[in-house]
């Protein structure tokens, strides 16, 4: 008899209380449902097997200690060998900075039994560690794996987007200097229309100063002219007045002198002569500060010319005093403060220029009405002028910024920011120095020191 194969058979013999066999027990099973599960695991399984180690991903079964009960043939790619995994603690091959957050993810996992995604850096065969972008997922099954692990590398791609963001960063930091050049660029050129502008400004105040000279060389030698002509006048009407006197007693000549002694009294003449006296003396005042003006503009008109000689550097302040005057007087009343100092050996011209921009700035720091100190004087082998105001201060930041080329706290089109590079490039080629001393409020100090003897 063939007995089919998809049944199972079993005796059992059944035996008394004194162990005497009684009878028996046939038990016949269907073990078809069973073969197909088996077969459809085992088929399971083999697909698994197959996708696992076709993968290029790492795929990894973890225990409840994460140890690895599985290991792809894919941990081929990072030079490790999946038999040489299974047994090892996951964690011995994961970053030791990155470890401690990664156990923790895996622990919540069994508890939420759940889905987690993470990232972690995992070590290669050859020390070389590989950023892994992870999937885990907790089994519901009776099997020994508790967590199945899907790593997939990412370290090229992190690599490039390390790389585009560098790129990134580098490119807007070029755009940054490139608009800080384009910027500086048009402050050049508002500049060099600005320096062309004093340039042609200098040749037209050349100009008017020699054309004034010409007619103000007539009107005080016509000034002389006129003392010397009112004086013999006056000399005239006092030999008359003695003449008068003479002949009063004349009764002919009586009517006469009383007619010019009333002409004399109606024009009051002492008054006159003593007014005269006054115009005269103000007017030659006025025709000679015209003329130390106009003496002075001169001396403005080529300030990067000039020979390099001894030179009174009080002086040189009292005639740029005169020439941005017009930018003081409504702003600031000036103190001035002139020590006894030697003649210094330097270009005037260029010593002026400093002078001008640090007085022009302290007038424009003060906002309403304040004050300004012209300070000279010595020490040790040098000389020093400090120029100090009552004006806003610059802040502590900015100090340091100040002497940069086109750098200005002024509002656009109020300032080149040329005026203290140059004053500052000035004072270097003398062999000085220049120092900034200021407070928010109170006001800012500019002290420019300068060898006697020049070092030029």
């Amino acid at each position: 008899m063939i007995r089919p194969t998809n049944l199972h058979v079993s005796n059992r013999r059944l035996l008394d209380s004194e162990g005497q066999e009684e009878g028996g027990l046939k038990s016949i099973i269907d073990i078809s449902q069973l073969k197909r599960t088996a077969e459809n695991l085992r088929a399971s399984q083999e697909r698994f097997r197959l996708i696992s180690e076709s993968a290029s991903d790492l795929i990894t079964g973890l225990d409840a200690s994460n140890i690895c009960l599985y290991a792809s043939g894919s941990f081929r790619q990072d030079g490790i060998d999946p038999q040489k995994l299974i047994g090892k603690e996951f964690l011995s091959y994961v970053h030791h900075d990155d470890a401690p957050e990664v156990k923790a993810v895996l622990k919540e996992m069994r508890e939420s039994c759940g889905q987690r995604e993470l990232s972690f850096r995992f070590r290669r065969t050859d020390g070389d560690w590989r950023i892994k972008e992870t999937t885990a997922n907790a089994l519901f099954n009776d099997s020994e794996i508790e967590l199945l692990l899907v790593m997939h590398d990412v370290t090229d791609r992190d690599a490039k987007e390390r790389e585009r963001k560098t790129l990134q960063i580098e490119l807007e930091k070029r755009n940054v200097e490139l608009e800080r050049v384009i910027e500086e660029m048009k402050q050049m050129q508002r500049g060099l229309i600005q320096l062309e502008k004093l340039a042609s400004i200098g040749q037209l105040v050349a100009g008017i100063a020699h054309e004034i000279n010409n007619p103000l060389a007539f009107v005080n030698s016509n000034l002389n002219r006129f003392d010397e002509y009112f004086h013999e006048f006056v000399t005239a009407v006092k030999v008359w007045r003695s003449l008068g006197e003479a002949v009063r007693t004349e009764p002919k000549f009586l009517a006469m002198v009383e007619s010019i002694e009333n002409r004399e009294r109606d024009s009051d003449m002492e008054s006159l002569v003593v007014d005269f006296e006054v115009l005269m003396q103000h007017t030659r005042d006025g025709a000679a500060r015209i003329k130390r003006i106009v003496e002075q503009l001169r001396g403005f008109t080529h300030l990067s010319e000039g020979n390099v000689a001894e030179a009174d550097l009080n002086a040189a302040l009292e005639d740029t005093l005169s020439i941005v005057w017009n930018e003081i007087k409504y702003k600031a009343t000036v103190e001035k403060e002139y020590g006894e100092i030697p003649p210094v050996v330097c270009n005037i011209g260029e010593m002026k220029q400093v002078f001008v921009n640090l007085l022009v700035n302290a007038a424009q720091a003060i906002e309403e009405k304040g004050k300004i100190t012209v300070k000279t004087g010595t020490k040790d082998s040098s000389v020093f002028v400090e120029v100090e105001d009552t004006g806003n201060g610059i802040p502590a930041e900015l100090v340091t910024k100040i002497f940069d080329p086109f750098f200005t706290t002024k509002p656009v089109g109020k300032g080149t920011g040329l005026g203290l590079w140059v004053s500052a490039t000035i004072i270097e080629k003398h062999s000085g120095s220049i120092n900034v001393e200021s407070e928010i409020g109170k006001g800012t100090k500019m002290t420019v020191t300068l060898p006697i003897d020049g070092n030029l």
